[in-house]
């Protein structure tokens, strides 16, 4: 918390209590209020010196829903706010969850479509049938004269060619 004096008479201060505190009487207003809280930077107007302290302060024991729980790491990570520190700030998300929504986040992956569990996208896994060949120049001319002499296409004659050497060479032991 900040060392900055608030006026408890003051309207947006006893507006940004409204939201914090309806937030915690409801599951529906939760929902509206984490918006507002937000949107309106209420972490200043109640003097606190950033939003994640103001989360530790006010809402450290609520379990966000998936929804609300994007939201708020989204705008942590706005804040340049380090994952660890989110981690430790938002309840139900550890660091490879935030990890993985900053990741999305910087992709351009609006938080209402951004999935904390995703992993980054790896290579899908080809059959077995999947020959990946860089011939040079004279090779290629070679097989593409080859694959047309069998009225095959080249990546179905490369998958020929490699099925055939291996059994030349399985056939003599």
């Amino acid at each position: 918390m900040s060392s900055n004096p608030i006026d408890p008479t003051d309207p947006a201060v006893i507006a940004a209590e409204k939201r914090c505190k309806e937030a915690h009487d409801s599951h529906e207003a939760y929902e509206r209020n984490i918006g507002e809280i937000i949107a309106n930077q209420d972490w200043k107007t109640l003097g606190y010196d950033t939003f994640i302290d103001y989360w530790i302060g006010r809402f450290s024991d609520i379990t966000e829903t998936l929804d609300n729980r994007r939201r708020v790491v989204y705008a942590m990570l706005d804040k340049g706010n380090s994952i660890d520190a989110i981690a430790d700030a938002v309840k139900g998300i550890g660091p490879e969850g935030v990890a993985n929504l900053k990741r999305q986040k910087d992709s351009g992956m609006p938080a209402e479509k951004a999935d904390a569990n995703r992993k980054p996208a790896r290579a899908k896994q080809r059959d077995s049938g999947t020959v990946f060949a860089h011939p040079g120049p004279d090779a290629r001319a070679k097989w593409e004269k080859a694959a047309a002499i069998l009225n095959m296409g080249l990546p179905d004659f490369v998958v020929f060619a490699v099925n055939a050497k291996a059994a030349k060479v399985l056939k003599g032991h």
